[in-house]
């Protein structure tokens, strides 16, 4: 059994948690959101390193095995600077999912949704494109569904509306499939689902946190930790319960959240 330590900026990463737990049900696991500073979205390249590298501090006090990084803007933008820094095995999100994406569209027409800095990086259009050179990659920053999730609209009216807002943009784009580039959208599926009914389209939903959790899986496989306790760990940098409700909506668990000081674990 392992202590796998899950990072995302907020409530989510339990959609990831979600998937591990699918695969991986006996470990223990350590989860930890870094919601006074969210949204990530928003934030410089170097905003995002150094908040992910405050949070790995306290991430590595609790003597974790490996680390997932459930947040596709901190893995495009820290994954690399992250792995140099710690010596634990650290597992991004995107990275997992590319070939799931090749695979499911037929057309090679495909649509991510994202937050502004995941899409402005790049690196989803530019791992798609060096497998398929001729496909037609459009993506689209999603900041307001990020923001509704944060605050429990996952399946009603608000929901709803936000994804419409996004998605009507590309009524004429003949996709046919769509990447919840962000951990925070597959939480809000059903309003994705509604809106994409509505608009009648036929596509393949690609949610990267299954591949991810499949490939967390395999790494294990091999190897013998020595942790031998089962169980959930909330951990956030600014307590609203926001995180424990989701844990208990989704997973349907009750898991209290513990607020840690993060100047604390600064440099």
């Amino acid at each position: 059994m392992a202590k796998i330590g899950i990072f995302d900026s907020g409530v989510g990463g339990v959609s990831v948690l979600k998937e591990l737990l699918k695969v991986l049900p006996d470990e223990e696991y350590i989860y930890y959101c870094d919601q006074k500073n969210l949204p990530y979205g928003e934030k410089t390249p170097g905003e995002i390193r150094n908040l992910t590298k405050t949070s790995f501090n306290f991430i590595d006090r609790q003597n974790v095995d490996m680390v997932v990084i459930a947040c596709n803007t901190a893995t495009a933008n820290a994954e690399r600077y992250l792995k140099a820094i710690f010596g634990f095995p650290i597992f991004g999100i995107i990275r997992s999912g590319i070939s799931e994406i090749v695979k499911a569209t037929k057309n090679n027409k495909i649509l991510i949704i994202a937050t502004e800095s995941t899409v402005e990086n790049g690196i989803y259009q530019e791992k798609i494109k060096s497998l398929v050179p001729n496909a037609d990659v459009r993506a689209k920053g999603c900041s307001n569904l990020v923001r509704a999730v944060e605050d429990g609209h996952i399946d009603d009216e608000l929901a709803v509306q936000v994804v419409k807002e996004y998605l009507e943009e590309y009524r004429d784009f003949e996709f046919d499939t769509l990447v919840l580039g962000c951990t925070h959208f597959p939480l809000a599926r059903p309003a994705i689902e509604k809106v994409l009914e509505e608009m009648d389209k036929e596509v393949t939903i690609v949610d990267p946190a299954k591949s991810l959790a499949e490939t967390v899986s395999e790494f294990l496989q091999d190897r013998d930790f020595e942790n031998k306790r089962s169980g959930i760990k909330l951990y956030t940098s600014h307590s609203s319960n926001d995180l424990s409700k989701m844990v208990k909506s989704i997973l349907n668990m009750d898991c209290n959240e513990e607020e840690i000081n993060e100047e604390d674990y600064k440099d």
